[in-house]
């Protein structure tokens, strides 16, 4: 059984995560879509996770939606294009909010870092914000349909 657990999980703990994960990207493009191709120009870029490039045990739901957003991202992107309209999707990874955690668990997750990610630490909350930025700006105009890593290189590290 798919899941976290000997039991897996339940239909409903399929859904929610799914709905989460990537139900609300197309919500989000279904809802600024027609604005955007109304007007001939625009950029969508859909929030992914590492784990759309590969899958974990026990992660079954979570990692099948991150992935699932890439591909959405691909295909969209190929939708719009001719609209004039760019889809790209980023892909965070391990970037805890110092504000939401003692500073004990903040240095602990910096700590597992340096074992786990290939650049050796947490990324920080603006590191995502800036690629955002960049592929919404006129210097990413002949990018669309990249899902682009911002995770110190975890997806790309084998266990």
């Amino acid at each position: 059984m798919p899941g976290s657990s000997e039991e897996g999980m339940t239909e409903d703990d399929w859904n929610h995560v799914v709905n989460i994960n990537l139900t609300e990207a197309f919500q989000g493009c279904r809802a600024v879509g027609p604005h955007l191709l109304e007007r001939g120009q625009g950029s969508v870029i859909n929030i992914s996770g590492w784990a759309s490039f590969r899958g974990r045990p026990g992660y079954s739901a979570y990692d099948a939606a991150k992935a699932g957003i890439m591909r959405f991202t691909e295909t969209v992107s190929q939708e719009w294009a001719p609209f004039g309209v760019r889809v790209n999707a980023v892909a965070p990874g391990l970037f805890p909010d110092p504000d939401q955690m003692s500073a004990e668990a903040y240095q602990t997750r910096q700590d597992d870092a340096k074992g786990r990610v290939p650049l050796g630490r947490i990324g920080e909350l603006k590191e995502p914000g800036y690629l955002c930025v960049f592929l919404a700006s006129p210097a990413a105009s002949y990018i669309t349909g990249q899902t682009w890593a911002v995770d110190g290189g975890i997806s790309i590290k084998h266990p």
